[in-house]
């Protein structure tokens, strides 16, 4: 990750029930997708985060496929 301010990428960390809501779907299908490995995850603690980057780029990835 580059330490320039400029070029940094804030990350838009969501939990999988927030995910879920973003993406109009279950929590359970967001974690197939973890567990698919479509979709990165991020522990902190016992509290699962994705970054809704990383799921708008799981969406065109599936869409790019069609």
């Amino acid at each position: 990750m580059s330490k320039n301010p400029a070029t940094a990428r804030t990350r838009r960390w969501a939990s999988v029930k927030e995910a879920a809501a973003y993406l109009g779907c279950s929590t359970r299908t967001v974690e197939n997708r973890i567990a698919a490995g479509w979709l990165p995850r991020y522990k902190n603690g016992h509290l699962v985060l994705v970054d809704l980057d990383d799921v708008d780029a799981m969406i065109t990835r599936t869409a790019q496929r069609r």
